[in-house]
């Protein structure tokens, strides 16, 4: 079972794809009530957070992988802050004591492909989001990690051939979490030298 916020937007009065930051914080809202009234109903073996900024792959890979399962709840959402997972946290643990809690972590292997596919979507959001998600979901991980020892991480790598997108998951079963932390820190430094690139490029236009 997915809940996947962008979808919500399709179903805000008035919503224009080409403006799709206008109702985003509308459409989180209402996945997370969605997310607690099921939590609170439901009972499901393992509840999964997708993580990634936009256009990494996070909704492609829960679908291919999750689309079927009723007793997984999978919430697809960018994971861009702590606070938001602190709270869904606390409804796991008051409800749903017995489900493992995964996040799933959706990451390009190369930015320009990734890039692209931000651009050619319907869905229209500002540029800057897609450095500031793919960097904000990423420091989000590493305060869960440094906080929830009993989380289970998942680092997938995504990469596009044409329009086709694939999966590969990271090895990280063998490794610490200051290891995977500063894997993590390194992408974070890729995107930020990237946008800096770009914003250095937009003021000199």
């Amino acid at each position: 079972m997915i809940i996947e916020v962008d979808k919500y937007k399709e179903i805000i009065a008035g919503y224009d794809p080409a403006h799709s930051d206008d109702v985003h914080i509308e459409s989180a809202k209402m996945a997370d009530k969605d997310f607690e009234k099921l939590i609170k109903e439901k009972k499901f073996k393992e509840i999964i957070f997708m993580s990634g900024g936009t256009a990494s792959g996070k909704s492609e890979f829960a679908i291919q992988n999750y689309r079927e399962s009723e007793d997984i709840l999978v919430l697809d959402a960018t994971l861009k802050n702590i606070e938001g997972f602190k709270i869904k946290y606390k409804l796991i643990q008051k409800y749903q004591k017995e489900a493992s809690v995964k996040i799933i972590h959706v990451a390009p292997i190369f930015w320009p492909d990734a890039l692209d596919a931000f651009y050619g979507r319907e869905r229209k959001m500002k540029i800057e989001n897609f450095w500031i998600t793919h960097i904000d979901s990423k420091k989000t991980i590493i305060s869960i990690l440094r906080e929830y020892k009993e989380v289970v991480l998942d680092l997938i790598l995504s990469s596009y051939s044409g329009k086709v997108i694939s999966f590969k998951k990271f090895d990280i079963n063998n490794c610490s979490d200051e290891i995977v932390i500063s894997i993590i820190e390194n992408l974070i430094i890729e995107i930020e030298e990237s946008f800096s690139i770009y914003k250095n490029n937009k003021d000199m236009i």
